[in-house]
């Protein structure tokens, strides 16, 4: 009976590992509908009526806290910005259309991540690297569209497309060497951030280089459950000492960013960046972000209505944002087919559309990354160095990236919320 049990285990293992692989092989791939969307967003809105019953239940309901009903005072928000600015309905269904895929989504891998997680990820990520792959050259995206409007190019180049593709490829690693050594694992990451370094991904490579420092910290000082547990006491001083070790950690990848790109260590375009960004007055974070802080104008102009779904740049943000950072404004922006106000940030971007519901909804993603982290993990040697390489990623991606990736996004907050997350009702962390 043993034997029969063990090997349905093993075929239903392999069945939730081909069933995620399908999902990450989709989640790349792209369609134009109202905009554009990926086979698996597509694939879930199809599926959606079928499995609202499950999806709607009590116990995802429990287990996804805060999240949906935020995400739902978000649309509401970018509806009443919407109507408000006068958007055209076919720019407003496509920002509300963002919105409702993580309505559907987090629910669904809350539900999907119920058990076999380990399995599940390890498909998911080898779909998704795949599928990065191929959307170099078969349903390409709507960023490489985009970008084809704006900057009159979509070419290939490692910060746009390889760079990610061995993001993808490193996290599908992290998940099958962890496991078995630790220094293999950080090894790996080291050299994966070393690359994307010195060919000019700076944020991929800080989340490659921050994940393994993170995770060694937490292991040591044993807040995820370390043989000997160094810190003690309440969730709240546990929380302050991982936002701590956070800032630690990341100011350390920067002051070593600094080091060799000044030495000129990582070549002549890497130190010509370096000293314009470092001099200027936002400093080395915010002097290349004009994008950022052309959102941040818009917002402050109108904090609490949004200024609507896909805004042009009619009041000239970004103009006046370059022109604070002392950075070059993209050749022909506003005479191009669609100037929108720039953001390049998940809580500006919701924020400066949606109205200030966007920006709560983002924040709180933060306090559930943050907290997941200073929770004792399930399958922890299975999943520690991964989970803080995407809680990484995922956080600079909330700070400094557009809205983009939303399967993979509510994959990751899925996650956080069951595995990493005391249960409602519950004091200990791991799902049955």
């Amino acid at each position: 009976m043993d034997r029969v049990n063990a090997t349905v285990r093993t075929r239903f293992s392999y069945a939730a590992f081909f069933g995620a692989f399908l999902l990450g092989l989709g989640s790349r791939l792209e369609y134009q509908i109202i905009g554009y969307l990926p086979f698996t967003e597509i694939g879930m809105l199809i599926a959606m009526p079928f499995l609202l019953p499950r999806l709607t239940s009590t116990s995802v309901r429990q287990r996804t806290r805060l999240v949906i009903p935020l995400a739902f005072f978000w649309l509401v928000n970018l509806f009443i910005s919407d109507i408000y600015r006068e958007t055209d309905w076919s720019l407003a269904a496509r920002g509300a259309a963002r919105i409702v895929i993580f309505l559907i989504a987090i629910p669904f891998f809350v539900y999907f991540l119920r058990k076999d997680v380990y399995e599940k990820l390890v498909g998911f990520y080898a779909g998704a690297t795949i599928s990065a792959v191929l959307s170099g050259f078969v349903f390409k995206s709507g960023a490489r569209a985009g970008r084809a409007i704006v900057f009159g190019t979509d070419d290939l180049t490692w910060e746009t497309h390889w760079g990610p593709v061995l993001l993808l490829g490193l996290a599908l690693s992290t998940l099958l060497l962890y496991r078995r050594s630790h220094l293999l694992a950080y090894g790996v990451c080291a050299t994966c951030g070393i690359i994307q370094l010195v060919n000019g991904s700076r944020s991929i490579a800080g989340m490659l280089l921050l994940g393994p420092l993170l995770t060694l910290v937490l292991n040591v000082t044993g807040i995820q459950g370390g043989s000997k547990r160094l810190v003690t006491g309440s969730r709240a001083l546990q929380l302050l000492l991982v936002a701590a070790v956070g800032l630690m950690s990341a100011y350390a990848v920067v002051t070593a960013y600094s080091w060799s790109a000044e030495s000129g260590m990582l070549g002549e375009r890497a130190y010509t960046k370096y000293m314009s960004q470092s001099r200027n007055r936002f400093g080395l974070i915010f002097g290349g972000r004009g994008d950022v802080v052309a959102a941040g104008m818009a917002i402050a102009d109108s904090p609490l209505i949004g200024q609507g779904s896909w805004p042009k740049d009619r009041n000239g943000y970004l103009a006046r944002a370059c022109e604070l950072t002392e950075t070059k404004l993209p050749q022909d922006f506003y005479r191009s087919a669609f100037p929108i106000i720039p953001s390049h940030s998940h809580v500006m971007q919701a924020w400066m559309e949606g109205g200030i519901m966007g920006g709560v909804f983002w924040l709180y993603v933060l306090v559930i990354i943050a907290i997941g982290l200073a929770s004792q993990a399930q399958d922890r040697e299975k999943l520690l160095l991964w989970a803080c390489v995407v809680a990484t990623s995922l956080v600079w991606n909330i700070l400094f990236s557009p809205i983009s990736a939303r399967v993979d996004e509510s994959l990751l907050v899925a996650f956080f919320l069951t595995q990493m997350l005391p249960w409602p009702g519950s004091s200990v962390s791991t799902v049955k």
